[in-house]
Parts: C-alpha cells; structure tokens; sequence
C-alpha cells in the first residue's frame, strides 16, 4: 500500500494492450463494491481499465483481478496528467463512480463521460461540472432534478446502484446446537459486544437461542474472548467448534455472507458506536431482518432501503436489541417489500442504460 507517486505522476505508466477499452474510476474499495456486478458486465464486452484513488483500495482491487483487465492509481487531477493517461488509455468512454467530481479528470479530457449512482448536492463543483457528461444516471428523480438543474445533458433513474450487488453464499456449516434460533453480528467494533452480549444474555433467558460474533477486525478476537469467558458464556472460536456452544467467534475471514445465511435474525455493526456502519444490505438481500444502530452516517442511503422495504430495525442499546428480536422471532419475518425483485430491477436499468450508451459510441 502506497501513493506510488511514479504511477500518480506517470513516469512509470500503464501497459494497455490493443483493443476497445472502457475506463471506470472508483474512488475507493466502496465505490468500487458498489459497481462490481456492471464492471464485471461491461467487461464481457470491452477492456476495462480501472483507476481508484485510496492507496489503500489497491490491495482489495487486486484480490479482484478477474473483474478488471488493468488496474492503476488515478494520477494527481492535474491537465496535462489526465489527459497524458487519456492518450495512453485511448477509452471509449469514462465512467465515474458516485461523486468523483475530480475538475480535471472532467473537464480536461475529451472523452465522453457516464456518472452512475449520481447523489445530488447541488454544490459548485455539481453545477461547474453536471454539463460535462453526456449521461448522468441517477438514484431518485430528486438527484435527477437536481443534476437538471446543474446543467446536465441527459439524465435517467436507475435506483441506487448499490441495490445491484449481487450477495450469494454457500451456507457454512458452524456445527448449530439442534433446535436454537441464531443471532449473527456482523462487522462488531469495541464497545458493540457488550451491549450485544448484555442482550444475549437476556435473549437466552427467554428463547433458546446461539449468537455468532464476528469483529470487522479479526485481530480483536482475543478481546472479545477475554469479554465471553468473564460472562462464564460457553464460547468457542469458529476454527475450534464445540459440540455446544452458546457464542461463536467468527475468526476467519471471507465466512460472514455464508454464516449470515444461516441467521434468523441479524445485525451490523458500527452503527451502536460513532463509526457509521457497514453493509446493512448485505444481510437483507439475503432474506434476513437487520438491526443497526443510531450511527448510520455512512450508510444512510442502505439504511432509507432496507427500512422502507421491511427488513431493517433501528435499536438503540440491549433493550431494544432484546425486544426488537423476540417480536422477529415469535412473530415471525415479514417484510414489506421484495429487496431480491428490487436488486434485479436496479441491476438490469444499469446495465441496460449503461451497455447502450456503450453500443452508441462504439457504433
């Protein structure tokens, strides 16, 4: 992980093979996440150069090397750096992710233009750069007035792009005591497992029922381990299974969307704690109802989703956690709306729109 300034500055640059290239910019590992399906469509189709900005998105994006054909650090936003790597690249078309309002990477470059998942602000940089794309696809009609207003040649609504992505997992078997609900926290910061483990404890006084902890950094689970054994909680880690156990810890990477499979109830962490949240939709396009905190800034867009839908639950603390739970699971789960039906139709307007724009230039 570094700037790789050599890269950023273009003395050491990308080796782009002959063909009919696509460039996306992701700011970083969320956008990028965000954007996975269509890129991975797009690259059916075309080459796809990737450029990202976060040094330390290039460690993920290289774990998804089959996703993109040429991956490389979006040079510093200066002109004749942009448009040096728009004369190496020689794309088709540039497609920026979310709000990448970079005002050289826009406005020095003459190739044609796509923003997807557009969130509108109505700020400067908005209006001094909204007339630059030649299509701007937006997640509400509200963004996509807003971007009429800035300016804006074309605009479209697609839905919020992050409803593409496509979570599917194979069960993974954490050995379940026979006849026990399952509570899985995904993605847990400090300060989260007590209040989670308070509402265990209450939860098994009243239902039979196993909870599966799993930090968003594996390096803490001693510290949780150290939490369970002074509550005298039948614990286990999930690479020493026990034949009964009441709480599992998840300290293996890459298992959560299998063990969120298997959850009758879930919750996402970073939210009971100042740090913004995870990906409440993970859970949900799964099936499963998901608890969240009040600290949902990071999120707030999942988090208008997947309540408007039914699959989503506010809790402030271990009180609500408990009662919230109980309604879910002697009630049972019945959410409003469709999130899996939503996702496809959000998933198939991208790559619609996107694939004929694509066609229109290539044509």
């Amino acid at each position: 992980m570094g700037w790789e300034l050599k890269k950023r500055l273009l003395i050491e640059k990308p080796n782009i093979p002959p063909g009919e290239w696509v460039w996306f910019h992701c700011a970083s590992v969320g956008e990028f996440i965000t954007a996975e399906p269509l890129i991975r469509k797009v690259k059916e189709r075309f080459g796809v150069f990737l450029t990202y900005f976060s040094p330390k998105a290039e460690g993920f994006l290289k774990s998804r090397a089959d996703a993109w054909d040429v991956l490389f650090p979006l040079p510093f936003d200066l002109p004749h750096l942009v448009r040096r790597l728009e004369g190496i690249v020689k794309p088709r078309v540039l497609i920026v992710i979310e709000r990448e309002m970079w005002p050289f990477l826009i406005t020095a470059t003459g190739v044609r233009k796509i923003l997807l998942n557009a969130r509108s602000k109505g700020d400067l940089l908005e209006r001094l750069l909204a007339s630059r794309y030649s299509l701007v696809v937006a997640r509400t009609e509200r963004d996509a007035e807003g971007f009429r207003r800035a300016g804006a040649k074309r605009v479209v609504v697609c839905g919020n792009l992050k409803l593409a992505l496509e979570v599917s997992s194979e069960p993974v078997d954490v050995g379940l005591p026979e006849g026990s609900f399952l509570f899985v926290a995904g993605s847990t910061h400090p300060g989260e497992e007590v209040h989670l483990v308070e509402a265990f404890l209450e939860l098994k006084r009243q239902v039979p029922i196993v909870m599966i902890l799993a930090p968003r950094h594996p390096d803490r689970v001693d510290h949780i381990a150290e939490l369970l054994e002074s509550k005298g909680i039948n614990w286990c880690f999930r690479t020493s299974p026990k034949n009964r156990w009441e709480v599992m810890v998840l300290n293996t990477l890459g298992e959560l969307k299998g063990v969120y499979t298997k959850a009758d109830v879930t919750f996402v962490g970073g939210t009971l704690v100042p740090v913004g949240g995870h990906n409440l939709l993970e859970p949900a396009l799964l099936g499963k109802p998901v608890l969240f905190g009040p600290n949902t800034h990071k999120v707030r867009d999942m988090e208008e989703i997947v309540v408007r839908e039914g699959y989503g639950f506010k809790v402030s603390g271990p009180e609500d956690i408990v009662s919230v739970t109980l309604r879910l699971l002697r009630d049972g789960f019945r959410p409003a709306g469709d999130l899996r039906r939503l996702s496809e139709e959000v998933r198939e307007c991208y790559t619609r729109v996107v694939l004929s724009e694509l066609e229109e230039v290539t044509d």
